[in-house]
């Protein structure tokens, strides 16, 4: 393996110090590469060790596909979760990416997605991999009617005034009304 100056970890002779080989570690992680990365010493002469940086590659991306989506299109989703620069895959990269389209549908109002993915490895070089997702969109949501339980001595209509959360109109355009943001409701919760 070798080393640019951002992974350097010592020189041959030098004493070994934890705090550099776990900075050059980290910035082999930040590489995007590697799966796994872990570090092993053999005992040599005069109290000295040979250190072995064991790494695990991913598999090279040589296809990313996207099925199944008509409210964002395949540009979107790959230019918000920067995927134009992924160069290597594995299964927890694609759970991650899976996880983030959902977040993006979301944002656009598509709260019962459902996105699986794949990793096929390349039969004549399993090196690589193409990486293919297929997305259940579902409905947009949108929140209808806001009801109150309990309420017995303040009006609903009274309580709806300060909530964050508006039910859908027909100029909801205007202002967000009828959007389902969980962080709004839990907001509305402590209000």
């Amino acid at each position: 393996v070798t080393f640019s100056s951002c992974c350097y970890m010592g020189e041959i002779g030098q004493a070994f110090d934890p705090e550099k080989s776990s900075l050059a570690i980290n910035n082999l992680y930040g590489l995007g590469n590697f799966r796994q990365i872990r570090l092993e010493g053999e005992p040599h002469a005069d109290n000295r060790m040979v250190l072995y940086v064991i790494v695990e590659e991913k598999k090279l991306l040589e296809k990313l596909e996207f099925k199944g989506n008509k409210a964002l299109r395949t540009k979107k989703i790959k230019e918000k979760l920067n995927l134009e620069k992924l160069a290597a895959v594995d299964e927890e990269t694609l759970r991650r990416i899976a996880s983030n389209i959902q977040k993006l549908y979301r944002e656009e109002n598509h709260h019962l997605v459902v996105v699986s993915y794949e990793l096929i490895s390349n039969k004549q070089n399993p090196d690589k991999a193409a990486a293919y997702f297929t997305i259940k969109e579902g409905p947009k949501s949108a929140i209808k009617r806001v009801y109150f339980v309990g309420n017995d001595h303040i009006l609903s209509r009274k309580l709806r005034h300060i909530l964050l959360t508006k039910e859908n109109w027909l100029l909801n355009f205007m202002d967000n009304a009828g959007v389902y943001n969980e962080e709004m409701i839990e907001m509305d919760k402590h209000r």
